[in-house]
């Protein structure tokens, strides 16, 4: 048995649209589903997340203006702002978190931005609400796009989702996401003026695909969805291990960026088809089960990790939907053995996502971004422990025992 670092969450609704694909109104019906769950007017349906962005910022049409986001991020932001003709600034983490301080933000813009871009990195909520309140009282032109990929409809300290603090919001939808629709990304908007340009230029350029090219993606999407009703089930995972591991035939599914080169997928423009929206919709209904599960694995690891000093962790947090769970480690050197040692014993993938600091890969140094210390030490020292247990079937007890392991092996570090 082997068990993935992330999970389809598919049952036998997914294997349903699968089996009957032609869904005509599905489209519609998953935004409106998801515009209500995210508090949203307006919500755009992509075949990446990142696509959504770049065609914002080409509806802001403000080219060689400032995007401001982390240094610690998915690298994949940055390239659309890069690609769609901006220049990313990107803010180091302030001490041993994750993310930039709010005043961060607000030193850093100047006449030349045109928009922040606050994280909410592995289903953590950022509390936004100063760092909003405080740009629009001094910088109202400055768009605020909340980055949600992770975390979806996490809740601040007062209970409030996070996207109440926005002019946008950005949403990833692959197969590591809270919210499935095979590969996928949603981007919402407060503004309707704003929306109807992103949905003219997308428009634009989704019909200038021919048919035959666009039945080949289809048919790629389709079987790749197919399979992930089995893929990440325990017994059939170690398939997909090997193919990862010994094979190139995933590569372009699994390799997501290069560190040396800044660029967007070749189908990055298309449009998603229905048949992912029909399973958009099947997940989102079952979003808030799955964050209950989650919630209860990481509280299961706060309580094991909270006396231990080698080690941090973020806090428990009722607004939390922990995509992942991130530990950080003393030093990068324990990093390797531990993670060895964790597969070896619980048969568990541990992960090591955003194991990498955004300005300080080969291609953003070319480009002249200062470095981000504290965003690269924290990612060499990072790991994220099993969080699919319940997903992919395991019962409590095995959960336990694995969850056991996994706090003892760290404890011994």
């Amino acid at each position: 048995m082997k068990i993935s670092r992330i999970a389809s969450n598919y049952g036998w609704r997914e294997l349903g649209v699968f089996l009957w694909p032609f869904r005509t109104h599905a489209t519609k019906t998953f935004l409106e589903a998801f515009k209500t769950k995210s508090q949203s007017p307006y919500a755009h349906f992509f075949l990446y997340g990142r696509s959504g962005l770049y065609f914002l910022l080409k509806a802001l049409n403000s080219p060689k203006k400032k995007v401001i986001l982390p240094a610690y991020s998915c690298v994949t932001v940055a390239h659309a702002i890069v690609v769609a003709g901006y220049e990313p600034v990107f803010l180091d983490c302030d001490g041993e978190s994750f993310q930039p301080s709010p005043e961060s933000y607000l030193q850093a813009i100047d006449a030349e931005t045109c928009m922040i871009i606050p994280t909410h990195i592995f289903g953590y909520p950022e509390e936004t609400e100063t760092i909003c309140k405080k740009v629009k009282s001094q910088f109202p032109d400055v768009f605020i796009l909340q980055d949600c990929a992770h975390s979806f409809f996490a809740n601040d300290l007062k209970g409030r989702c996070v996207t109440n603090f926005w002019d946008g919001a950005l949403f990833g939808c692959n197969y590591a996401k809270l919210v499935n629709t095979v590969k996928g990304g949603i981007l919402t908007l407060k503004d309707q003026r704003i929306s109807e340009k992103v949905g003219s230029l997308f428009d634009e350029v989704s019909r200038q695909e021919p048919p035959a090219a666009q039945f080949m993606r289809f048919l790629k999407i389709w079987i790749y969805g197919f399979l992930g009703v089995f893929s990440f089930l325990p017994k059939l995972f170690p398939v997909v291990s090997f193919l990862k591991a010994k094979t190139s035939f995933l590569k372009g599914l699994t390799d997501y960026f290069d560190e040396a080169t800044i660029e967007m997928p070749a189908d990055f423009a298309f449009r998603p088809f229905c048949f992912q929206a029909a399973v958009g919709k099947v997940s989102l209904d079952r979003y808030d089960l799955r964050i209950q599960t989650r919630k209860r694995l990481a509280a299961g690891y706060i309580v094991g990790l909270q006396d231990l000093k080698n080690v941090r962790f973020l806090p428990d947090h009722a607004g939390a939907t922990w995509s992942h769970f991130p530990v950080l480690l003393s030093d990068d050197k324990s990093r390797h053995g531990l993670i060895e040692n964790l597969q070896k014993k619980t048969s568990a993938e541990i992960g090591i996502i955003v194991d990498y600091s955004i300005p300080d890969l080969k291609s953003y140094m070319r480009r002249g971004c200062k470095p981000a210390p504290r965003a690269k030490s924290l990612s060499e020292r990072m790991i994220n422990l099993p969080m699919t247990l319940a997903e992919i079937g395991l019962d409590g007890k095995e959960q336990s025992r694995i969850q056991n392991i996994v706090l003892k092996e760290i404890r011994d570090v």
